[in-house]
Formats: C-alpha cells, sequence, structure tokens
C-alpha cells in the first residue's frame, strides 16, 4: 500500500506533482485544512510548504504539533538554518529538490515502520496504540496494545496463561489468570470478526492461547 502524503502548500508548490506520482497524495492551501485531512486519513507524513505559502510556517507548524504529537511533519522553511524555528520532525531549506524531499520522506517512513508490528492481516502500531486490520484501525488501551504485541511477535505458538500474565503485567504472582481471560475477550472483539467463534485468537485448552495466522 502505497504512502499517504498531506501536502499543505499553494498549487504553485513544485513538490506537488512529484508527490503524487509517488504517494497518495492530499493537498490543502491552509493548515486548517490539512490538519483536518490528517486527522481523516491514515496519514504517514505531512509536508508543510511554508516556501509556496509565501509565509515561515512556524505558527502552522506549531498548531499542527499540539494537534497532531506524533505525525511526522516536514516543514519546508523559507528562512535560512540560523533562524529557522519549527516543531517539525525534519526542516527542510530551498533550494530543494524532489528528490531530496522524497528521501527525507522515505526515510522517515522506514523509520516509522520500524515501530509497526505487523503479522498476518494485522498491523499494529506500537506508539500510537493503533490496531489495524485489513484497513480498519481501532485505537487500543495500554494493556490491550500489550496483549496483542506479544501474540504478533509470537504468532502460531501455544503461549501459556502464567506466561502471558508474566509478560503482561511484569508480575511473578500468576496463579490468578482470571483478568487475562477478561483481557483477551476485549481483545478478540477488536481482533475477530465474530469474537464468540474466533478464527485467529484461539483458546488451546488446558495450556492458554495461540494466534493462528499466515505469516506470508
Amino acid at each position: 500500500m502505497p504512502a499517504t502524503v498531506v501536502l499543505i502548500g499553494e498549487s504553485t508548490s513544485v513538490f506537488a506533482a512529484p508527490l503524487k506520482k509517488q504517494y497518495t497524495t492530499y493537498r490543502f492551501r491552509s493548515g486548517k485544512q490539512g490538519l483536518i485531512a490528517a486527522q481523516t486519513y491514515h496519514t504517514d507524513v505531512i509536508v508543510l510548504d511554508a516556501v509556496s505559502l509565501k509565509t515561515s510556517g512556524e505558527r502552522i507548524c506549531k498548531t499542527l504539533r499540539e494537534a497532531l504529537p506524533k505525525h511526522t511533519i516536514i516543514h519546508i522553511h523559507p528562512a535560512s538554518k540560523e533562524v529557522a524555528e519549527s516543531q517539525a520532525d525534519m526542516l527542510l531549506f530551498p533550494p530543494l529538490t524532489a528528490r531530496t524531499l522524497i528521501n527525507t520522506i522515505e526515510h522517515l517512513i522506514s523509520h516509522k515502520e520500524a515501530l509497526i508490528l505487523r503479522c498476518g492481516i494485522f498491523a499494529l502500531d506500537i506508539e500510537r496504540r493503533i490496531l489495524m486490520v485489513d484497513g480498519d484501525e481501532t485505537v487500543l488501551t495500554k494493556t490491550q496494545a500489550s496483549i496483542v504485541a506479544i501474540f504478533l511477535k509470537h504468532p502460531n505458538q501455544n503461549l501459556e496463561r502464567k506466561w502471558l500474565v508474566q509478560q503482561i503485567w511484569d508480575t511473578n504472582f500468576t496463579e490468578d489468570t482470571r483478568t487475562l481471560s477478561v483481557h483477551i475477550r476485549h481483545v478478540r472483539k477488536v481482533m475477530e470478526v465474530d469474537a464468540s467463534k474466533p478464527q485467529y485468537l484461539k483458546t488451546v485448552r488446558g495450556i492458554g492461547y495461540r494466534l493462528e495466522v499466515s505469516e506470508k
């Protein structure tokens, strides 16, 4: 699936066409519109072309960062490195080629991918605790994300209940596994089409649980 980029810039932005050739790209002329788009779509990178907007873009970038603290933002700034201020993940300055911008995006995306666990139809954004199942996204609680991460790291393995309790809650008291059962039921609701008839996260009688997936 191609990466999704939100470009905030004028129609005169020299980066609009190259980005559209490379990525799923949405272009908007204001920070407010770009912010709404980034919140609406599963956005990989926000590119703020302040040069085309004929502004420093510092206020826009500050607003984006406050609203989207974990999104990746590239700020193309018209000022020099010595005086430019920005809350973006990456500051770029003219003269700037489309190739340099794309290389920067690729680097940031590859770093972000390292924070995503993938297994079968499942993908877990560890930092944002978002579980993606065939394109559908669900924000998990901290405990739910820990449980999902363990299963994605150990696909097609029988995981004992006591071991799971120890890993999830970092405790040596593993006799009471009823709490685990409750959390597994909640996790199944977001991983399965029908939680009452699990296709993936299955109970292994007398042992614990097993995530059955194709690892291809």
